[in-house]
């Protein structure tokens, strides 16, 4: 809370004080102003910023003249600010701020009948939000994305065995308002959204035209041999717990994959072809 004022005893001397508990107590914030400017209208824009003018007569300009001051600490402390342009402004009775627009109103400085009202455009503020991605039940990790304006989401990069991504939701049970990936989202608030899956049938997870070979399965040794007539683009590899243990990207039709360091035991393989199919299967090392 703010107000302005004038001395008891000193009419053109001015009085500033602040108060942070509804006004049960007020201290003087006069920092930066000038003392012998009386006060007008106070004015805050959309980032918190409070304007006020301080106005005196002066003899020697046998008339009002002004100055305008910003404070961007709730009062604590006041700048002069630029009053470039306010061509024969005295006395200033009023001052507002409408979304992005500053107005005031008051008199000419020699003639305190001739009205003079002046607009500013005062800068826009950038409000960035955030999206934080939750896998929902599934792997892997996506950093939070954040925008000032509407923007593509990112792509879904978690994974979940058993299971093909769907989409986005506001809620993780799917109840809230749905995205689909890489969708324009607004960005005019801070969000959460949860990967959606949809549970897969045993074995392939999109069925593939291409022939596609595997082995040796069981794996004997510590290398696994790929060969597929599609382009492979991503292999991964999850242990008999779900858990991801291993991920290979390419850009071929053939490839090894060493399993040295794995255990033996059963494994789940996902591997992503360029046209868009997975295949899906199981391996044992042994």
């Amino acid at each position: 809370m703010i107000l302005g004022g004038n001395e008891v005893y000193s009419p053109y001397h001015s009085r500033i004080f602040t108060s942070s508990d509804n006004g049960a107590t007020w201290a003087l914030s006069m920092s930066g102003f000038d003392q012998t400017y009386g006060t007008s209208d106070f004015a805050t824009d959309s980032n918190g910023d409070i304007y006020v003018f301080g106005v005196k007569y002066d003899n020697g300009v046998g008339g009002f003249i002004n100055k305008l001051y910003k404070s961007t600490n709730q009062g604590s402390s006041w700048v002069q600010v630029s009053t470039s342009g306010l061509t024969n402004l005295g006395n200033v009775s009023s001052l507002t701020i409408s979304e992005n627009k500053m107005i005031l109103g008051g008199s000419e400085v020699y003639s305190p009948y001739h009205g003079r009202i002046f607009t500013s455009e005062l800068p826009i503020p950038i409000i960035t939000h955030s999206i934080h991605f939750n896998a929902n039940g599934g792997s892997g990790s996506m950093p939070d994305q954040s925008s000032s304006s509407p923007t593509s989401l990112d792509k879904n990069n978690f994974t979940r065995l058993g299971y093909t991504f769907t989409n986005w939701n506001t809620a993780d049970n799917g109840s809230g308002i749905s995205y689909n990936d890489g969708e324009v989202y607004s960005f005019s608030n801070d969000d959460t959204l949860y990967a959606q899956w949809s549970e897969n049938a045993l074995g392939i997870e999109t069925q593939s035209e291409e022939k596609f070979l595997l082995y040796p399965n069981p794996v004997r040794g510590d290398i696994l041999n790929l060969k597929s007539e599609e382009q492979i683009l991503k292999v991964l590899l999850f242990n008999a717990h779900g858990q991801l243990v291993k991920i290979e990207n390419t850009l071929s039709y053939e490839m090894s994959i060493s399993l040295k360091e794995l255990t033996s035991g059963l494994y789940f393989i996902n591997v992503s072809m360029t046209n868009g199919n997975v295949w899906r299967g199981k391996l044992i090392k042994k």
